[in-house]
């Protein structure tokens, strides 16, 4: 039976495992993932640095489940949505990478609100326009640091670049894509007269071709497989957008099923056979079943602010997270004897700013 690889790159944690076909595990690793706030709004990521944390966590997972590379047969992802992992012609990042909970452009998105571009777009994308979309981020650039907008070759989303690092092939996964404000849902392509609108018309030379989560992107190059401890010519595949894994890996197929996550983000996901435009301002994409398409709604204020408040305040304590659970429980109970009103509980959710723009009314 063969073994595979997977890798997550979340907008917290960097994760890789061995399993089974069947689906047992065989071994995982986790890396944190450092994020970077040189301004208040930025969420950013040193691509090296990420690049060096995959290849760690790799190469721990083998050693943990004792394996020889060769027996790996087929590589897979899944990583965060949204952000911005772009490099210039010569492989090289641009800058660092940019994490969905990146909030720079906020003033960009809500100056186009208030110019009715987001009427404009959603009908083609599907997607109501949010600040760390790669389409909104590429215009802030364009707008702010107009070298390193120029700079661009080619317009990644996490797992692309990896699987970039992994097999030196430039390709943009269409499950996660498909979210990026560049792409039209009902063509399935990406999409010239939405970047128009966005003023970044630049970036239609800037794509990279779409493949499908399970379509076979390249091997693994003999630089890479030094780096990381996998054998070259070991087969990589697309992956997934980590929202439509989650549902993939519930067992959501169509929609009578709803899928729910807590991660950095708290999101929930259906699935459908047919888009239905009027659904604004959910967020569509193309899901990795073809013919089928996700919808799903969500903030960044979930279990990434529980590791927020456990890194302030409990940042020597290695057993934090028991001891925080022993803690939460002792504070429930309590609660539940003393009946204490749900209105006396306060939350905190906005350690990460995106989502903070205004919902627009729904156009015409």
């Amino acid at each position: 039976m063969g073994i595979f690889l997977g890798i997550d790159v979340g907008g917290t944690v960097i994760k890789a495992g061995l399993y089974r076909a069947d689906g047992e595990e065989l071994a995982i690793a986790e890396r944190d993932g450092a994020t970077i706030a040189a301004r208040p709004g930025f969420s950013e990521r040193n691509m090296e640095a990420l690049w060096d944390d995959v290849c760690a966590a790799i190469r721990q997972t083998l050693h943990a489940a004792a394996l020889d590379a060769g027996q790996v047969r087929g590589v897979g992802f899944s990583a965060h949505g949204k952000g911005l992992y772009a490099i210039d012609r010569y492989g090289k990042p641009v800058g660092n990478g940019i994490l969905s909970s990146d909030n720079r452009a906020a003033e960009t998105v809500a100056a186009l609100q208030r110019a009715g571009v987001d009427a404009q777009t959603y009908p083609r994308s599907l997607q109501p326009l949010w600040p760390s979309h790669p389409a909104l981020l590429l215009r802030w650039l364009k707008q702010h640091q107009p070298a390193q907008y120029a700079a661009v070759d080619r317009i990644l989303m996490a797992h692309d670049y990896l699987r970039f690092r992994l097999t030196g092939e430039a390709a943009a996964e269409v499950t996660n894509i498909s979210g990026s404000n560049l792409f039209n849902q009902h063509s399935g392509a990406y999409d010239p007269t939405l970047m128009a609108a966005f003023g970044i018309e630049e970036a239609a030379e800037k794509t990279a071709p779409v493949i499908g989560s399970a379509q076979l992107a390249g091997r693994v190059t003999a630089g890479a497989a030094a780096q990381c401890g996998l054998r070259a010519g070991t087969a990589v595949y697309g992956g997934l957008f980590d929202v439509v894994g989650a549902a993939l890996s519930s067992g959501v197929a169509d929609d009578r099923t709803l899928s729910a996550v807590a991660g950095t983000w708290s999101i929930a996901t259906c699935v459908t056979e047919r888009l239905i435009p009027a659904d604004y301002p959910y967020a569509w994409g193309r899901y990795c079943i073809d013919g089928r398409y996700f919808v799903h709604e969500g903030s960044p204020t979930s279990a990434g602010n529980l590791a927020w408040f456990l890194r302030q305040f409990c940042a020597d304590d290695r057993q934090r997270y028991a001891q925080f659970n022993a803690w939460g429980g002792r504070a429930l109970r309590t609660a539940q004897r003393a009946a204490v009103p749900a209105l006396s509980v306060r939350f905190q959710p906005w350690r990460q700013h995106a989502g903070r723009v205004d919902r627009p009314e729904r156009p015409s």
